[in-house]
């Protein structure tokens, strides 16, 4: 009810459409066609009333389907039991359609026919040009002209029934199966999930100590992320923390791992308390209001692939600094020419180990204290090296 009511994906319902449609054209588009077996039957039917039962549920699901407001392909799991049972009923009745050797009996005068069929057609042709789709997928329309030509004059296709019903099959099979592969083939030359497994395996090594990370989304499934706010970074969740209202904050739900009281400045207050040793970069962390961002930088630094390890900005005018993890730290500077740390004179680009707590500091210029982790633990392939967030999530 709450989703139904957000408009926030307004802006993506089209874009939405298009891939998932582009990619399974038959299933979508076929779709009304189905509906014709409850307007013409043949004698000796019996499945008649299963058919018209499953025309008024697939109906009904489809109509509080499609104008969904959240567009997500899981969301798509609704329609595989109802074109399970809307293809096979289609299925059924329209091979028991070419097989019967009896008069087809029309529920409704042939006119309603060739109307329904040429609805039918206009439907596929302003999804091909609204979805800017392949003008191949016009091929699905030789299925409702030559299933209604045979309907209204069966009797004088008889001859040819084999080649009707094989003119059907072959473009439900080009337009359905063929066509469609070719693209998801194209597809995948240039996607696979190494980059993803080695930053997931890489984070599963740096969290073995009992450390924390953030990254918007729940990449490890016995991990749970602990700052408030941040462990579903959906898009009306960013916007919530941006810019607050009541309308959003309905949709703050804690089945969806959303904080209604997260802000901000509660954020970057959890960060400070929290022992977050890296972030995970990609498009839902690139999307934070800048203020978060701004803190991030302060506190972590690229190390490798899509992760951002722990890295705290010193100013020269710091004086007590608080280390959150015990380790090996190089110092980072262009221009460091003095620095004590506790009353130890250290250089820049020095590597040095501290203790996790307390200290003093005394520096002439800025300088960053970035951990560095034990790679002998690790297997780092450097083809990965660079951060390459689009390829995290999907």
């Amino acid at each position: 009810s709450i989703m139904y009511k957000l408009d926030w994906y307004d802006g993506a319902r089209k874009l939405f459409w298009s891939f998932i449609t582009l990619y399974n054209p038959l299933l979508f588009l076929l779709a009304p066609l189905t509906f014709i077996n409850v307007l013409v039957t043949y004698p000796k039917d019996k499945t008649y009333a299963a058919r018209f039962l499953i025309c008024v549920y697939a109906l009904a699901i489809l109509l509080c389907l499609i104008p969904y407001k959240q567009v997500f392909p899981y969301y798509m799991q609704v329609t595989i039991p109802v074109f399970l049972l809307l293809y096979t009923a289609f299925a059924e009745w329209l091979f028991a359609i070419f097989k019967s050797e009896q008069i087809i009996i029309l529920l409704v005068k042939k006119p309603i026919i060739l109307l329904f069929t040429l609805s039918y057609i206009l439907f596929v042709m302003g999804m091909v040009i609204f979805f800017n789709l392949p003008e191949i997928y016009l091929l699905i329309c030789m299925i409702p002209t030559l299933l209604a030509m045979y309907l209204m004059a069966k009797n004088k296709f008889l001859d040819y029934t084999n080649l009707f019903f094989n003119l059907i099959i072959i473009s439900m099979l080009f337009v359905g199966g063929i066509y469609p592969l070719t693209l998801f083939a194209a597809k995948l030359i240039n996607i696979n999930g190494n980059y993803q497994k080695a930053n997931i395996t890489t984070m599963n090594h740096l969290l073995a100590d009992g450390s924390n990370y953030v990254a918007g989304i729940e990449l490890i499934y016995d991990k749970t992320q602990p700052i408030a706010g941040m462990r579903h970074l959906m898009g009306p969740a960013i916007d919530y923390l941006d810019t607050p209202s009541q309308k959003l904050r309905e949709v703050m739900l804690a089945s969806l791992y959303e904080d209604p009281e997260a802000s901000i400045q509660s954020v970057i207050t959890a960060f400070k308390q929290s022992n977050v040793k890296f972030y995970v970069n990609n498009y839902r962390m690139a999307a934070l209001p800048y203020a978060i961002k701004d803190y991030l930088a302060s506190e972590y630094e690229h190390w490798w692939g899509s992760i951002y390890l722990y890295s705290p900005k010193i100013s020269p005018h710091q004086t007590k600094i608080t280390i959150r993890f015990d380790g090996h730290y190089l110092i980072e500077s262009s221009d460091l020419t003095h620095l004590t740390i506790n009353g130890k004179i250290h250089r820049a680009n020095e590597i040095i180990y501290l203790s996790k707590g307390e200290m003093i500091s005394h520096a002439d210029k800025e300088y960053r204290l970035k951990l560095i982790p034990d790679k002998n633990d690790l297997s780092l392939n450097p083809n990965f090296a660079q951060d390459e967030s689009d390829r995290i999530l999907f």
